[in-house]
């Protein structure tokens, strides 16, 4: 009897140790693949859009989402649990870097027409679906502590979501990579 439950155990461990390297390891690999190519393709088509005369290159708000988009490009391989931890702390109550995108984003997309204001909200919202949808499926644990700390704490933390991660994480790592 305690043979069997011995190999039990055994063929249980090796099972969920099996299980943690293709998750960790593997899927983890898959999603940054699969992660870069959805903003290679973003940024492809933003490219695109400016060819055929949609928006001008050198418009604030081209610039400015092609740049976010080079940024989680260049820190694709960076969303560590300790980034999301700092992010925590670092939102509580204070404004902050994703209060000056989103400041910097209005003011970009004021003077533009109609079809163009929503031509680019169109490509930003697909670029926060991206990075939303990465740092969700590449840290689970994180999704269900986001839903949680959404939930439970709004009036300590203000609008807090996967999007709001992965971009503060692209423009934290350009921050420190820079300085």
């Amino acid at each position: 009897m305690s043979e069997d439950i011995a190999t039990t155990v055994l063929a249980s461990l090796i099972s969920i140790m099996v299980v943690c390297v293709l998750y960790f390891w593997l899927y983890g690999r898959y999603r940054i693949d699969v992660y870069r190519q959805e903003l290679h393709f973003l940024r492809d088509r933003l490219f695109d859009e400016a060819v055929y005369g949609h928006i001008d290159f050198s418009h604030s708000a081209y610039v400015l989402l092609q740049d976010t988009i080079d940024k989680a490009l260049a820190s694709s391989q960076q969303i560590f649990l300790s980034d999301v931890m700092a992010l925590l702390l670092i939102r509580s109550g204070k404004s902050g870097d994703m209060a000056s995108y989103r400041n910097r984003w209005a003011m970009s997309i004021q003077n533009l027409g109609p079809d163009a204001k929503e031509l680019m909200n169109t490509y930003r919202d697909e670029m926060h679906k991206v990075i939303g949808s990465q740092v969700s499926l590449s840290l689970p644990l994180l999704s269900l502590l986001t839903l949680f700390l959404a939930n439970a704490v709004p009036l300590r933390l203000g609008w807090f979501s996967p999007i709001d991660v992965g971009v503060y994480i692209a423009l934290l790592h350009t921050h420190h990579a820079t300085n």
